[in-house]
């Protein structure tokens, strides 16, 4: 390297430093420096942080942030509102919340019976405080999905700082090749948990440049209740912890025991099961289905080429990245157990939805890179005006690309295709009955009046429906609701049978067959029903065959929340039921 390059890329050493003093509140002291490495009174008081300090510096961050950057921030938001859509699905969520806050059956999406039909608690716990504010589900779904895109932008943000040489004009290749994504961007919506996922992402991503840090940890040790599979990204970031310090990384082992372990004790003594029913449904394997799923996730935006591209670049400038060493490293271990599970178990219905976390996180891997490069021209005009031209490129680039099941560009509203089974959220964004509306508050305000105004008949559902549209379960509050392709169910569930698709059991007799036997008897609903109906002179010889399996599901969906029999109900095995 020559004197002048070297005086070029070194010139700019104040403004690291002045821009370090935000990040220093939100890091806590070095690693390595006296209190930030070693144990005692210092460390802890160092990482811990009040929530003033986090806002504070939080604030300044922002401040600091570039013009390119705001700009980035302000296209990410805009087209999330965008690309605003609900997935069929999340009616799930919506019945169980206001069967809890509503119609006083507690949280279940069928009267009386106690089957955890969801797969993120901490959406449903997010949604249950929101929800009592009165808020219709569209406004309440959108106004969260702009929340979380601006906190994911933030995050990127801060890691992409720390990930970029000292002083280096801001290329933010994150926040750029994320502001412009189809996928990222309709997955901030949908009313499902996909918001909190590709927020748990950026968390993991600022937790692995800012190693130590406590409240990061500890957020980490909350992404299992976001979604089940999110336990393998944990406990690798514990075991990577625990080999890089020596030491426990308590905070996040002690959130994840207690907020984990907290849940767990819940489901057991409501659910009495150990997982949700939906790992029950979805945790088949299909390795092909999943192969053709990650490429769907992938290829639209070439991202194995720009992976390629990106790892050269990385080599190359690599003198001069700074932050922990192992940080890449980290976020690409955190992302690869979640992304084989997703293919091992055939993947989603829908684009990019299972994928949301490796992707975004491998994405973030990749910041500081370009500025690296951009740090390489001597002139300082022209690195002002290559930076946000390179981020410009990156941007429209990004935002060019979209999945084969689009007949055009997302922003036109096209028709729609399956790509090997595997839809798009623009099918139910054009939908008529899950399109966002102007009366949709008008229309909330009538359904919560008939809530009020419903019978004890109505709020025990005695009518029964057999459907797989997740909006007639939520409209049709007063019906018990049979789910056609067993998302809700515990005992069609572990029934074995074709997929049709992804994630979607062909079970369509079986679900006609339980909605008889819960039609034609609406007083015997609870224990014993089965037996009743297998012992009558018509029974199903499915029904018969299979008793001792439907009796011991039975008593989980109808169990009297006694600690002691249900640790038991949930520690029994139960094999699968033959089709």
């Amino acid at each position: 390297m020559s004197d002048s390059e070297s005086e070029s890329e070194s010139e700019p050493e104040s403004e690291s430093e002045t821009e370090t003093e935000a990040e220093a509140e939100v890091r806590g002291p070095r690693s390595g420096s006296g209190s930030g490495s070693g144990s005692g009174s210092g460390s802890v008081r160092g990482r811990w942080r009040s929530p003033r300090t986090w806002l504070r510096a939080g604030g300044r961050l922002l401040r600091a942030a570039s013009v390119w950057e705001w700009l980035l921030l302000g296209v990410l938001l805009y087209l999330t509102d965008r690309y605003f859509w609900l997935m069929d699905d999340a009616f799930i969520y919506f019945r169980y919340v206001d069967n809890l806050l509503f119609l006083g059956r507690g949280l279940v999406f069928n009267p009386g019976e106690y089957v955890e039909g969801y797969s993120s608690p901490a959406w449903i716990l997010l949604l249950i405080p929101l929800r009592a504010l009165g808020l219709d589900y569209w406004t309440l779904v959108r106004a969260t999905s702009l929340l979380v895109a601006a906190g994911f932008g933030a995050l990127l943000i801060a890691t992409n700082r720390r990930l970029s040489p000292p002083g280096a004009p801001r290329v933010n290749a994150p926040l750029a090749f994320a502001a412009g994504h189809y996928g990222i961007l309709s997955h901030f919506s949908s009313g499902l948990e996909a918001p909190l996922v590709q927020l748990m992402a950026a968390v993991y991503g600022l937790a692995a440049v800012l190693p130590g840090n406590h409240l990061l940890q500890a957020l980490i040790g909350l992404s299992p209740l976001c979604r089940p599979e999110l336990a393998l990204p944990c406990l690798v970031f514990g075991l990577f912890e625990l080999a890089r310090n020596r030491r426990v990384p308590w905070a996040l082992a002690g959130s994840a025991l207690l907020f984990n372990g907290g849940w767990l004790l819940f489901r057991i003594y409501y659910y009495a099961d150990l997982l949700p029913t939906t790992f029950y449904l979805k945790a088949g394997v299909d390795w092909r289905q999943g192969y053709f799923y990650f490429r769907n996730a992938i290829d639209p935006h070439q991202m194995t080429a720009l992976a390629m591209v990106l790892l050269v670049l990385f080599v190359w400038r690599r003198p001069v990245l700074p932050g922990p060493r192992s940080a890449r490293i980290l976020m690409l271990a955190c992302a690869v157990p979640v992304a084989l599970w997703v293919v091992r178990i055939g993947g989603d219905m829908l684009y990019f939805r299972y994928l949301a976390f490796p992707i975004c996180l491998a994405v973030i891997a990749g910041g500081g890179i370009l500025e690296a490069v951009v740090l390489r021209v001597q002139r300082m005009r022209i690195r002002a005006v290559l930076a946000p031209a390179a981020g410009l490129f990156l941007l429209l680039y990004s935002l060019g690309c979209y999945p084969p099941q689009l007949r055009g560009h997302p922003l036109g509203i096209p028709k729609t295709r399956h790509w090997h089974l595997i839809s798009d959220p623009m099918w139910h964004r054009k939908h008529p009955h899950l399109r966002a509306s102007p009366k949709r508050a008008e229309r909330d305000r009538d359904l919560r009046a008939a809530y009020a105004a419903a019978t004890p008949e109505q709020r025990s559902g005695r009518r029964v429906i057999v459907d797989g549209w997740c909006r007639h379960a939520f409209v049709d509050f007063d019906k018990y609701f049979v789910h056609s392709l067993a998302l809700t169910d515990a005992l069609l569930a572990r029934v074995e049978g074709p997929w049709g698709r992804p994630g979607h059991k062909m079970v369509e007799g079986h679900a006609q067959l339980l909605g008889k036997i819960m039609a034609r008897n609406p007083d015997r609903r609870g224990r014993g029903l089965f037996r009743y109906v297998a012992e009558g002179r018509n029974a199903s010889p499915w029904l018969r065959r299979n008793l001792p399996a439907i009796e011991l599901i039975e008593r989980k969906i109808y169990n009297r929340h006694d600690l002691r029999e249900n640790l038991e109900l949930a520690l029994t095995l139960i094999r699968r039921i033959p089709g």
